[in-house]
């Protein structure tokens, strides 16, 4: 159309040679290709304008059920010395190897005259409901390392109890997951 348009008006001549330079650099700069009919065309696009991706590192952790650990004591709790473990499920996506850590707070949040010195090494974590588990720290412990994909996780959280010093009241602390990919 534009050679047509150009042939057609020889007054406008130098501005149909400019456009007739600058399309064909546009093509050029696309690539060109022949072939006969039924014959396939490669055409390979020079840089810069080929298309890239940039993939950056994606790694994702929901907390599906629950966010908030929480449990009522019982007599056969306190008579074991142990609470019943509850489970909090976690979900790791990533599209790269990843390491999902958890570590709590130094001392527990206590109120309603319980005791305020209960130590946080009496809340311990664990991956089955059969283990005692680990105690939590303040340093961020490895629970569970995995490779790109989505990954389940379930973790298992259960506290000591003591009749003589586990005063009535309620007891929290926080606890920090932290998911890292090198």
């Amino acid at each position: 159309m534009t050679r047509q348009f150009c042939f057609g008006l020889l007054r406008r001549a130098p501005f149909c040679a400019a456009l007739l330079i600058v399309a064909s650099g546009r093509a050029g700069a696309q690539g060109t290709c022949s072939a006969s009919v039924g014959s396939p065309c490669l055409v390979t696009v020079p840089a810069p304008n080929a298309t890239a991706i940039t993939n950056p590192r994606v790694i994702h952790l929901v907390s599906l059920a629950p966010s908030v650990v929480s449990w009522s004591v019982t007599q056969a709790n306190l008579d074991a010395g142990v609470s019943d473990a509850v489970a909090v499920t976690l979900e790791v996506n990533s599209n790269r190897a990843w390491t999902l850590s958890l570590n709590g707070a130094t001392t527990w949040t206590v109120s309603g005259g319980g005791n305020t010195t209960k130590a946080s090494g009496d809340l311990s974590w664990a991956l089955s409901s059969a283990v005692s588990g680990t105690v939590i720290t303040t340093a961020p412990a490895t629970v569970q390392s995995g490779s790109a994909g989505t990954t389940t996780v379930v973790i298992f959280f259960r506290t000591l109890l003591r009749w003589t010093s586990d005063r009535p009241g309620t007891y929290s602390m926080p606890i920090s997951f932290t998911l890292a990919s090198p």
